[in-house]
This record gives C-alpha cells, sequence and structure tokens, in this order.
C-alpha cells in the first residue's frame, strides 16, 4: 500500500478486463488443491506453435480470450497484476 502523500510506483495494467464472475467459477472447477501445490486440470497452452520446450501452463478463457490459470488466480486473491509485475509459480510447477 503506498501512503497517500506518495505516487504509486505502477498503474494498474488495462490490457485485459476484470475477471468476471463466471471465469472465477471456472477457474476453482479446474483446480485441484493439494497440501503443497495446486495442480491445474483444465486445458493446457504451450504456445502458438505447441512449443513443449516453454512447457504447459493452464489457461481458460474469457469473452473468447485466453487467460493464464496462473494470472487468474493471482487476480482472484490480490487483484489486478500492476504493470511490470511478473506472476510466477512459487512451486514451480506450470501445471
Amino acid at each position: 500500500m503506498v501512503p497517500e502523500n506518495e505516487q504509486a510506483p505502477c498503474k494498474v495494467s488495462t490490457l485485459h478486463q476484470p475477471l468476471l464472475e463466471k471465469t472465477k467459477k471456472a477457474f476453482w472447477q479446474r483446480v485441484r488443491q493439494t497440501p503443497a501445490c495446486w495442480w491445474w486440470t483444465g486445458k493446457k497452452w504451450t504456445g502458438k506453435k505447441g512449443r513443449p520446450e516453454c512447457g504447459a501452463y493452464g489457461v481458460l478463457k474469457q469473452n473468447g480470450k485466453n487467460i493464464y490459470a496462473h494470472r487468474c488466480s493471482y487476480e482472484i486473491h490480490n487483484g489486478p497484476i500492476l504493470n511490470g509485475l511478473t506472476i510466477d509459480h512459487l512451486c514451480r510447477n506450470k501445471s
């Protein structure tokens, strides 16, 4: 949180729309929680050319556009992702 007398270091990203309630519900329907990790059971995306070396990221759709599952999770728990912020997996499991 930034004190009132200071300027925020970055702006909220406007690159995509806020998450819809149906997107949040779809997210939770595709997550299997364990004590160590959350496993994505839904669709996975490997890039436009299906490059397995990039890994397979969990993905779901909102208004016909792909949203990475880890970014969706972040926004459900923390709010919009700020410009310049990189969202990563604490357990390094991309699925």
